[in-house]
């Protein structure tokens, strides 16, 4: 009778799997609607963060957009196939891509030729990637994820906020008057949308729904406005609302196209400023995944173990696309929330934002030509605003007074300097705060049982008796 019920129990066991497995139309339905969010926290801060890379720089930014969304397609699918957790979404890496940044700038100003630093250029977004993400799987297989638990919560948040003030700081360059004849009215309007975006967020409304929501408005409000005054494109690009030159359309093929024999291999390997901040992207990413681990997988899995994969899966995409992928915490949330524990649901959500994907790169449309400036920068504004008021103001009752000064501290020190002085004033900080928690910390000196411990007290004579016939199971631990 026992093992009739437990093939029952087996059995009703597999049904219930197969009832989670299976699709109906609603959930087809909810696959593609949870897919247009994702799509545009991935579509909207491509066109952004390829302004990041090539501002100033001998490449094409629309082809830059190109590689970001072949990218995000790869990402898309390998962070979700190789991930212990179905709902795992993937999106374009901000702190990956100042590491980038820093490669770019390296090879600028080097001594090479126009012709060897486009190409090196080129080469080096994928080199990057592949490198950064490498070396995140190594600290998977290392399992070194127990190292984030030495940096203390105060120097996790300026390392944070230093970044969110980095990429505002690229928002204001971006934006930042060329000549006398530009005004401050794209730098206020971005301004506006940001401080919308922190305003909705405090009320209670989602980041990523306030980051859709000011960017349709904004876009919308600015093309009837447009209507309604009769511009032209010309007209506009002329005023300095959208992009001075009028970007073609990208062949979606060339991705790997350069002149390899111009390629300075030398120069690829990134440079004393690149390290800090490829530091900072892999412990950002680590706490991605530990939070999703904690808060969205059903079944307990090692956290190392993920850091391994998806360090494979975000090599491999940069690897082919060019541009740093990760995992998205928020994403993942919302996806879970829709799937409502159906991994089936989950799994389609990522193949109809690939597909969408593949189609929207394939169309190679030149995007930078019909954005306007000002949302190019508000939207790197509004991430940027969103981690510093998330690490910096947030996180004020859950850290003293003495990390308060620490998160300011990293903070001041990367606007007034660079990121990179930041990340090291951060490190520093973090291993004072390591040896001071240490030092204060309440350790096991000793521990010895009742029949060896010897208090310096005078004991009575049944008392001494007591101990000898009890001491054996009296244990004293000494801090």
């Amino acid at each position: 009778s026992s093992s009739i019920l437990f093939n029952c129990h087996q059995h009703l066991r597999w049904l219930r799997e197969r009832q989670c497995m299976m699709l109906q139309g609603k959930d087809i339905y909810t696959a593609a609607l949870t897919a247009i969010p994702t799509l545009l926290d991935i579509l909207l801060p491509s066109v952004s963060y390829a302004q990041i890379l090539a501002q100033g720089l001998p490449l094409d930014a629309n082809r830059v957009v190109s590689s970001a969304n072949l990218s995000a397609m790869f990402a898309m699918l390998f962070c979700n196939l190789l991930s212990h957790c179905p709902y795992t979404v993937a999106s374009l890496d901000l702190l990956a891509i100042f590491m980038m940044r820093e490669v770019l700038v390296q090879i600028e100003e080097s001594d090479l030729s126009n012709e060897e630093k486009v190409a090196t250029m080129w080469m080096s977004l994928h080199t990057t990637c592949f490198l950064s993400s490498a070396i995140f799987a190594l600290l998977g297989k290392m399992r070194a994820v127990i190292l984030s638990g030495y940096l203390s919560y105060p120097v996790v948040s300026g390392l944070m906020a230093a970044v969110g003030v980095a990429g505002v700081n690229s928002a204001v360059t971006f934006l930042w008057p060329q000549d006398e004849e530009d005004n401050f009215l794209a730098m206020a309007l971005a301004v506006g949308l940001s401080v919308t975006s922190v305003v909705m967020k405090s009320q209670g409304i989602p980041t990523n729904l306030a980051f859709v929501l000011c960017f349709t408005f904004g876009f919308v409000t600015f093309y009837a406005w447009v209507f309604v005054a009769g511009m032209s494109g010309n007209d506009l690009r002329a005023s300095g609302w959208l992009m001075e030159v009028k970007a073609a359309s990208v062949n979606p093929l060339l991705v790997f196209e350069w002149d390899w024999s111009s390629v300075s291999y030398w120069h690829l390997i990134p440079g004393p400023k690149a390290w800090p901040i490829c530091f900072v992207a892999a412990m950002g990413r680590a706490f991605g995944i530990t939070g999703i681990e904690a808060a969205v997988a059903e079944t307990p899995y090692s956290v190392d173990d993920e850091m391994w994969r998806q360090g494979v899966a975000s090599s491999l995409s940069g690897l082919l696309g060019g541009v740093a992928c990760g995992i998205s915490p928020p994403y993942t949330s919302i996806n879970h929330q829709a799937a409502k524990g159906n991994k089936a649901v989950g799994r389609l959500t990522i193949v109809v934002s690939t597909i969408c994907l593949a189609l929207i790169w394939l169309s190679s449309f030149p995007l930078t030509n019909y954005l306007p400036r000002f949302l190019l920068g508000g939207l790197l504004m509004m991430v940027g605003s969103d981690m510093v008021v998330d690490w910096s103001w947030g996180v004020r009752r859950r850290i003293d007074r003495a990390g308060l000064v620490t998160v300011v501290s990293i903070m001041l020190v990367s606007k007034c300097t660079d990121l990179v002085h930041g990340i090291v004033l951060g490190v520093v900080l973090a291993i004072c705060w390591a040896n001071y928690r240490f030092a204060t910390l309440d350790i096991i000196k000793y521990h010895v049982s009742g029949v060896h411990f010897r208090s310096g007290e005078s004991y009575s004579v049944n008392q001494k008796q007591v101990l000898q016939k009890c001491g054996r199971s009296t244990q004293i631990i000494g801090l």
